[in-house]
């Protein structure tokens, strides 16, 4: 029986409230992957697989329907084969963004691929073409997450989450408090009150809130 760690017991909870509030949302949501597919798959792309994101994966490895399934919020679940195949498309179109940069033109950082997208970063969550990317480290069971937009890289530098867990429990507050779906429009979105938004804890980004 695997451990309830705290985001797999955050997981459970925010699924729980969520298919409270659109019961069809969470049916196309695909079985979870095993830790030793979480591990194995990351290893292939030099990736190390800390217990967050294997309980991410595990939790469900994406969904049969992205737009049924769109979180209660505006993000997009990824698979681990969807993820990393986004990330390695994001990489290789910087490369040949970087390759396009005059000398001189952009300040030194901007010449690096890591400062553009992370090698340690993985989508986790998509929405048009910007990202929630978690950071994959070895020494912790912790994964920060970032907010990733491709006309701001440099944000995702400045500011991240202490876990996924705690970026979790704070989307579960607020969908708990202040969240609804919409179905007088012609296509059902969520919507949420920001008179009644409860105020996120500092540590999670801006942009995560």
């Amino acid at each position: 029986m695997p451990q309830v760690t705290r985001l797999r017991h955050a997981l459970a909870l925010y699924e729980h409230v969520w298919g409270g509030l659109r019961p069809e949302g969470v049916r196309p949501l695909r079985p979870g992957a095993s830790p030793e597919t979480v591990r194995q798959t990351l290893a292939g792309a030099g990736l190390p697989a800390p217990q967050e994101i294997i309980d991410w994966f595990g939790w469900h490895n994406g969904t049969d329907d992205s737009w049924l399934s769109k979180l209660p919020s505006v993000w997009h679940l990824l698979s681990l084969d969807e993820a990393l195949r986004e990330r390695e498309e994001i990489r290789q179109e910087r490369r040949r963004m970087i390759a396009d940069f005059g000398p001189g033109e952009m300040p030194d950082e901007w010449y690096e691929l890591d400062f553009h997208w992370h090698r340690s970063w993985l989508p986790v969550l998509i929405r048009d073409s910007s990202y929630v990317v978690a950071e994959l480290k070895d020494g912790g069971d912790e994964v920060p997450l970032r907010s990733w937009a491709p006309e701001a890289p440099e944000e995702a530098n400045e500011e991240a989450s202490t876990s996924m867990a705690s970026v979790i429990e704070h989307w579960t507050v607020v969908l708990r408090c202040c969240t609804r779906l919409r179905t007088d429009t012609s296509f059902p979105h969520w919507e949420i009150d920001e008179d009644r938004r409860p105020p996120a804890p500092e540590s999670i980004p801006w942009a995560l809130k």
